[in-house]
């Protein structure tokens, strides 16, 4: 899209606010709950908006102010449930930001969910991690409610992105041993929570964007890591017999959705 052009941002933000637009597309990708379980929790879609819509997207986020972005960075600390990492992210941004979040939510439009906007520069990254989290969630009476990550969602935008420039997801859980997933403009990864993954080092000297955020369910559905877990690569041998990781996503996302089942009709 042209900087400047006046008609094809009107066009893109018209696309993102046509509800019949936007549902007639995503409905081609069909139950994302069922696609994480047929495809071993994780699921990588390619060309995801249309390619207007996807650079519209890209260039509101390259046009936000510096001062905008904000530094999302951490040691390791897990009473506070942080780990390392460090990038610039953003939730209340300009005009039409809140109207690409609400894109995403029609993935899951029965969760509760929360999206923010993402920009990697040169050394971004986050070591290993299972996204396992709680969130206060502000309801619609006004009430918080604690909830609980269940679906992770990582939407990429930097056109051209190659190899070279580092910033992969590397999905920790992959059958076969690591897996590494190129940042590629207009494409979606989503999966299951608790999965381990980590974000390689941006090592370009292009930033790297990206809508992120995760599907929630009410209340505590898993204890969070206390540090004395660690990825599947670092297991030793002494837990030979345990379930593998795959196993272990399974077991993991069938007691959550037992569990969403009971806490769904407790909110209802």
């Amino acid at each position: 899209m042209a900087k400047g052009s006046k008609h094809a941002r009107q066009r893109f933000r018209k696309w993102i606010n046509s509800y019949p637009e936007v549902s007639a597309w995503l409905e081609k990708y069909g139950d994302l709950e069922q696609q994480l379980d047929d495809n071993g929790g994780l699921v990588k879609i390619e060309n995801f908006l249309p390619t207007f819509v996807a650079e519209g997207i890209l260039e509101m986020l390259q046009g936000i102010d510096e001062k905008t972005w904000n530094l999302t960075a951490a040691g390791d600390d897990y009473v506070h449930n942080n780990i390392r990492h460090e990038f610039l992210s953003v939730k209340q941004g300009p005009p039409g930001l809140q109207d690409v979040f609400r894109v995403f939510t029609l993935l899951l439009p029965d969760s509760l969910f929360t999206f923010s906007a993402a920009k990697y520069c040169k050394a971004g990254h986050i070591v290993p991690h299972d996204d396992r989290a709680y969130t206060q969630v502000l309801m619609d009476d006004g009430s918080m409610q604690q909830c609980s990550r269940t679906i992770a969602c990582i939407y990429y935008l930097t056109q051209g992105w190659i190899e070279a420039d580092g910033g992969h997801l590397v999905d920790l859980e992959a059958p076969g041993g690591p897996q590494q997933h190129l940042p590629a403009f207009n494409s979606v990864v989503a999966f299951r929570i608790p999965r381990w993954h980590e974000v390689k080092p941006v090592t370009g000297d292009r930033p790297r964007y990206s809508i992120f955020g995760w599907f929630l369910e009410p209340g505590k559905l898993y204890e969070l890591n206390t540090g004395e877990e660690a990825p599947p690569q670092q297991h030793s041998e002494a837990v030979h017999g345990a379930a593998e990781p795959e196993q272990q996503q399974q077991h993991a996302a069938a007691a959550v959705k037992q569990k969403r089942k009971k806490q769904l009709v407790a909110v209802k």
